[in-house]
């Protein structure tokens, strides 16, 4: 078998699907609204705090904080998305 044969099969194996889409007013929904809420609040939180930050590694740390904020939002922003419209 070549290598490249078993990278395919290795990924085929953790490929996460959905039976079903979950559909807008249930469970999903309603904790999807409050991920991304909580998501940019946080997001919100971080960004004054980085406004405040002093010195290269407190300016550098807060930086990084911001950007995985960002990238937390942008995750809960595509789940609402698909739950909403189902891609």
């Amino acid at each position: 078998m070549t290598s490249k044969a078993a990278e395919r099969r290795s990924v085929r194996g953790v490929s996460m699907t959905l039976p079903r889409k979950p559909g807008m007013g249930g469970k999903a929904h309603f904790d999807a609204i409050a991920r991304l809420d909580a998501a940019v609040g946080g997001r919100e939180r971080l960004s004054q705090a980085s406004e405040t930050a002093h010195g290269a590694a407190e300016e550098r740390d807060a930086a990084v904080a911001v950007a995985d904020a960002n990238e937390n939002v942008a995750a809960r922003e595509a789940w609402l998305h698909y739950i909403e419209h189902g891609y």
